[in-house]
Parts: structure tokens; C-alpha cells; sequence
């Protein structure tokens, strides 16, 4: 049974609906407008903790960082000393032949045009007998044509008195003919 009667017209019944159900939604949409900005604001909340957390940890980190482009750019600089090192060796390799070929020129020279060479081979390991004999540097042989022995002893004496070889030997000194001249054909060994 109903205990009240409505008599108001029904423009007026579906006005007040209207700001019935008007109300309602404002309230839920403002309901969920609050939990949506509590959300958001929960997330810039966490988003803001991360940041802090993530500034904090990159001061922490810093001198790591610093230490770990200090390595990289000592293992650069390392490369290029190991890079500079395998040249040098290199041309110290060869530097001992350009000294010795400089040695022997000189002194080759000094002759006064009475001496020529000829042939120049470099044994750097040293044979097996040379080896046994004491000579473990390698050796020097030097072949070519002299005017007479004063000069080969002269080119003897001059490779001696270098210092650069442990000892100078005079292999064969043979007198030679060439279309009515003669000379001295020589074999000097150098031991390094």
C-alpha cells in the first residue's frame, strides 16, 4: 500500500528525475574523478621516489663511472704503447743491420778506392758449428777485391778497431788475375 500520493504534474516529475539522476552521476563521476587523481597522484608520487632513488644511486656510482672511462682510456693508451713497442722492436730489429752496413761502408771507404765489395751476407742465427765454437749472435761475411793484402789488413784492422763485432776474422786472402791485372780476391768474417 502506498502512503503518499504524488500530484505533481508529470513535467515536474520528470524534471526532478532528471536532477535525481543528475545528481547520481556528478557523484559517481566525481567518485571516479577522485580515485582517477588518486591514482595519478600515487604514480607521480612512486614516478618522484624512482627519480630521487635514481639520482641518489648515479651520485653513488659516479667514481665508478669515473674509474671504469679512466680503465677505457688507459687500455686506449695501453694498445697504443703495445702498438708503438711492436714498431720499435721492429726497427730495432733492422737497426743493427743499418749500423752494421754502415760499419762496413765506413771502413770499406776508408780503403781509398783499393778495396771492393762484393758480396755481404748476414747470418743472424749462426750455423750449428759457429754455434759450438761460441758464436750464438750470428755473423758477417764479406767476399769482394782488393788492390794487395796491405789494403785487406787495413779493412781488417779498421773492422776490428770498430768495437761493434766480438771478433774479425781473415778467411782467404788469394791473389787473382783479371786481364793482366791482379788483385787480391778476400773473405773476411765478422762475428757478432
Amino acid at each position: 500500500m502506498k502512503s503518499h500520493l504524488n500530484l505533481l504534474p508529470s513535467s515536474e516529475r520528470r524534471k526532478n528525475v532528471l536532477r535525481r539522476c543528475l545528481w547520481q552521476w556528478s557523484l559517481i563521476w566525481s567518485l571516479s574523478a577522485c580515485v582517477a587523481l588518486a591514482v595519478v597522484w600515487t604514480q607521480y608520487a612512486t614516478l618522484q621516489g624512482e627519480r630521487h632513488e635514481l639520482s641518489k644511486k648515479q651520485r653513488e656510482a659516479s667514481p665508478v663511472t669515473k674509474q671504469i672511462a679512466r680503465i677505457l682510456e688507459m687500455e686506449e693508451r695501453l694498445a697504443d704503447l703495445r702498438q708503438h713497442e711492436v714498431i720499435q722492436l721492429a726497427l730495432e730489429n733492422k737497426r743493427p743491420v743499418i749500423a752494421l752496413l754502415a760499419v762496413v761502408s765506413k771502413s770499406s771507404s776508408e780503403c781509398r778506392g783499393g778495396l771492393y765489395l762484393e758480396k755481404l751476407s748476414f747470418d743472424r742465427e749462426g750455423s750449428r758449428t759457429r754455434a759450438a765454437a761460441g758464436s750464438t749472435f750470428g755473423s758477417i761475411t764479406l767476399e769482394g777485391t782488393a788492390v794487395d793484402n796491405l789494403v785487406v789488413a787495413k779493412f781488417v784492422s779498421l773492422l776490428r778497431d770498430t768495437g761493434l763485432f766480438r771478433r774479425v776474422e781473415l778467411k782467404s786472402s788469394v791473389t787473382a788475375k783479371k786481364i793482366a791485372h791482379s788483385f787480391q780476391a778476400y773473405v773476411v768474417e765478422c762475428h757478432l
